[in-house]
């Protein structure tokens, strides 16, 4: 996986009936550090880049990595 250009990345259309819905997470880089966030609108169609933090203003993105396979340990 390489670091995409932010116009690359995939967003939800908007539409009045699913605007609160936010798009795919992928990881987030805005030239200081990285987070996890999705695209999403806010009731009047304007659309963001958003993470746990608030608005990202974002430069590129890229998907997030699977998770690791591990198993659970049982103490005997």
């Amino acid at each position: 996986m390489k670091w995409e250009p932010i116009e690359t990345a995939p967003v939800q259309p908007y539409t009045e009936e699913t605007w609160f819905q936010s798009g795919p997470s992928v990881l987030l880089w805005n030239g200081n550090w990285c987070e996890i966030g999705s695209y999403s609108y806010t009731r009047k169609g304007a659309g963001r880049w958003r993470s746990n933090r608030g608005v990202v203003t974002a430069t590129h993105w890229m998907p997030l990595p699977e998770p690791p396979n591990a198993e659970l340990r049982r103490e005997p």
